[in-house]
């Protein structure tokens, strides 16, 4: 018969993390808890692994918003590109006209 594991509950106050800054504190206080003999090494690892995870979706949702504006931009530089166009031709129209 195996035993399940048992881990302790560690108290410890984490910020609500809604950007980098945030997340950084909260890897200050881990760090802190650990110097202060409140919580393990070990333990300290499972809370940055969950800390780690957060800073992916940070990044990824950057990424996401990096891509979109890329995108954006894209479409407005088509939309100039194909005005510039018919403009240039319109006026090319104009001079064999009066030529």
């Amino acid at each position: 018969m195996l035993s399940t594991r048992q881990e302790r509950s560690i108290e410890l106050e984490l910020l609500p993390t809604k950007n980098a800054q945030e997340l950084a504190a909260n890897y200050q206080s881990v760090a802190a808890a650990v110097g202060e003999g409140r919580i393990t090494p070990g333990e300290a690892q499972s809370l940055t692994e969950v800390l780690d995870r957060q800073a992916r979706v940070f990044e990824l949702v950057d990424m996401e918003r990096r891509i979109q504006e890329l995108e954006d931009y894209k479409s407005e530089f088509q939309a100039c590109r194909s005005q510039l166009r018919k403009e240039v031709l319109g006026f090319a129209g104009a001079n064999e006209k009066e030529a």
